[in-house]
């Protein structure tokens, strides 16, 4: 492909233009290609790295198996009150084991966050936080804190760890979200997200009553695992 355009230094020379030569690679683009003009001469080649993989991403850790990658980590637990229920132990509690698991196995260089929902949410420390021994401690105290009430309103919190440009989120679910528009419209905003920034979703879904459908679409439409 030939891109006509001209260089700054060149400007006064109105009738010289630069021919570049543009290299896509296969895959989705990502913004930050880089111009390199070879010394001494009038051409040039524009490299556009491939928006980042999941390949390419660091391995953190697992959840209930997942392998879970990345460097800007959202961590989403529903604590809707049916996540109180399962036989040997609450679903919940199962939750905050492998929660706590995941949070002390990221490398410190690592930048995560966790958000509870259930009709309402909170976020634990209200932004991206690094991975260092005093916030895992913070974390561990904090997901000991957890309690199962309330319905299951998910949108909200995945919509705020979205903002905040995290490239994985790991969700974990028993349930259908309260508005029956919600499931098209979680689906919409991270498909959008994961099109636009390469952002995988992987999704856990606990219990014999969740929702497998919708939870697994919500997987599969950002290549994730559920």
């Amino acid at each position: 492909t030939q891109v006509q355009t001209q260089l700054p230094f060149l400007r006064k020379l109105a009738s010289w233009r630069l021919s570049v030569r543009v290299h896509l690679p296969r895959g989705p683009l990502t913004p930050g290609g880089r111009l390199r003009v070879a010394p001494g001469r009038l051409d040039a080649t524009l490299v556009i790295p491939p928006r980042p993989t999941v390949r390419s991403r660091p391995l953190v850790g697992t959840f209930f198996g997942v392998p879970v990658a990345g460097r800007r980590i959202a961590l989403v637990i529903d604590t809707s009150g049916s996540m109180g229920s399962l036989v040997g132990g609450s679903k919940l509690s199962a939750a905050v084991r492998e929660a706590r698991l995941l949070a002390a196995s990221l490398p410190r260089d690592t930048q995560f966050d966790v958000w509870r929902f259930s009709d309402v949410y909170h976020a634990m420390a209200g932004r991206l936080i690094s991975a260092d021994d005093a916030n895992v401690y913070l974390t561990q105290v904090w997901l000991g804190q957890l309690r199962a009430t309330g319905g299951t309103n998910i949108i909200a919190p995945l919509k705020e760890a979205l903002e905040r440009q995290v490239d994985t989120v790991v969700l974990l679910s028993d349930g259908m979200p309260n508005n029956v528009t919600e499931p098209a419209r979680i689906l919409k905003l991270v498909k959008q997200h994961h099109q636009q920034r390469g952002v995988v979703v992987h999704v856990v879904g606990l219990g014999t009553d969740q929702n497998s459908g919708f939870l697994r679409s919500l997987a599969k439409t950002t290549g994730g695992a559920y």
